[in-house]
């Protein structure tokens, strides 16, 4: 279905029958805070347009293993997104920002590949265990405040740390 979608207690589908999610190699990496004109993302390299950028360590993420798994098929992650307020929902509470973790499939052979798979984790402020990872990156966002393609290197991030502890997840 297409976005927004409220996560309706009474529609749930969980339990040990949905796939795996499997973040097999979410690594650390050099990376960067990209303003690309609707949101911020991060991204491996900044290039001349604000909407692309290399891929956070796909090339090394395919060639050693992959960094995302889903039944069975192997993925990298290309970028990371934020938008606030969050689109989805969880009986119709909005959070205060949804990342995007966003995937496409290994071996990388055709980048115009329309296939991926996206990951959305609802991100509410201050909320006890906040990632300090996602709070590193946000520390660079008064630095991308100018608008479109503006960029920032924000050094080495885990990418593991943007994941919650709790990795239950339901569609």
């Amino acid at each position: 279905r297409q976005s927004p979608i409220n996560i309706s207690p009474n529609n749930i589908v969980s339990g040990t029958s949905l796939p795996l999610l499997d973040f097999g190699l979410y690594s650390q990496v050099a990376a960067y805070l990209l303003n690309s004109g609707y949101d911020l993302r991060i991204t491996g390299t900044v290039t001349s347009l604000a909407k692309t950028g290399r891929p956070l360590g796909a090339s090394a993420a395919c060639a050693s293993g992959y960094d995302f798994k889903f039944q069975g098929k192997k993925y990298y992650l290309e970028h990371i997104h934020f938008q606030t307020p969050s689109a989805h929902t969880i009986n119709m509470q909005q959070y205060d920002m949804e990342m995007h973790l966003v995937h496409r499939p290994c071996p990388i052979t055709n980048v115009s590949d329309p296939s991926t798979v996206n990951v959305a984790v609802l991100v509410q402020a201050n909320a006890v265990g906040a990632s300090t990872t996602l709070n590193k990156v946000f520390g660079y966002a008064s630095q991308v405040a100018a608008g479109y393609g503006a960029a920032v290197s924000i050094g080495s991030v885990t990418l593991a740390g943007l994941l919650p502890t709790n990795l239950d997840y339901f569609y």
